[in-house]
């Protein structure tokens, strides 16, 4: 699927995992992750999974909800355990404000924090040493996202997208943009979505949201020709690299 100049895309260079560093200063890390070719490890990443994690994964009466759980889990245990230095299983996590996952900083090592998110056969899951979201959706050709559009974006943003050559495509780049900037902030409020601007290169938020620190920056990107993402991290962050989790580096991780 082609996309419009408008939306302004990102140009990301997708290399393995194998060539992470793994370092953890000042950093934000993405990883792709393609659920279908990496079911084959569901087994063994079951097994790094906390009795909760486990519990959660078995709720699921879909197995591809399942695996997709299992998967998604088991590989954010592998690569937050690359950072900090120990075990997969010795990782503790508990639920932030707002149901958003945190890890539980160790003595050994920093607190380090990421996102999840996931839409069809593809995850990602994002790490940085400071507070970060991101969001991915699977394009449906036929959604009527008109119909939703008053919900979700200010009066600039609707006429950006249905001015946009593919309105759709438009659509869900606006979205992942509002819902990565929610996720990093972890607020959880999604009614207040139409007055966050995704607009500009950087992105001013409502007064009840405004960042202790430095403002937010926002990237839109392309998955797959079918997936489009957005990444919400600090604007003055130093290493901004993307990786892809494949059978063989996660063969050779869970020797």
């Amino acid at each position: 699927m082609q996309v419009t100049p408008d939306l302004t895309l990102f140009p990301v260079n997708w290399t393995n995992a194998v060539s992470c560093l793994f370092n953890r200063q000042n950093f934000t890390h993405v990883f792709k992750l393609n659920l279908e070719k990496l079911s084959i490890f569901k087994d063994p990443l079951f097994s790094l999974l906390s009795p909760e994690e486990k519990a959660n994964a078995n709720r699921y009466s879909n197995l591809h909800d399942q695996h997709s759980s299992i998967i998604r889990w088991g590989v954010t245990r592998l690569l937050i355990a690359k950072y900090c230095g120990i075990l997969p299983e010795s990782l503790y996590f508990k639920t932030g404000k707002n149901g958003k996952p945190q890890l539980i900083a160790g003595k050994a090592y920093p607190a380090l924090f990421f996102n999840l998110t996931y839409s069809g056969n593809f995850a990602l899951i994002a790490v940085s040493n400071r507070e970060t979201g991101i969001d991915i959706e699977l394009l449906k050709p036929g959604f009527k996202f008109e119909e939703v559009l008053d919900f979700v974006f200010s009066t600039q943003e609707k006429k950006e997208i249905l001015a946009s050559q593919y309105p759709l495509a438009a659509f869900y780049c606006y979205f992942t943009r509002k819902e990565a900037i929610v996720k990093a902030l972890g607020t959880g409020i999604h009614d207040q979505l139409p007055n966050i601007s995704v607009l500009g290169h950087d992105y001013p938020l409502p007064a009840a949201m405004q960042m202790e620190r430095t403002s937010l920056q926002l990237i839109s990107f392309i998955v797959t020709q079918q997936y489009t993402a957005s990444l919400a991290f600090y604007a003055n962050t130093g290493d901004l690299a993307f990786y892809e989790v494949d059978q063989k580096w996660l063969a050779t991780e869970m020797h």
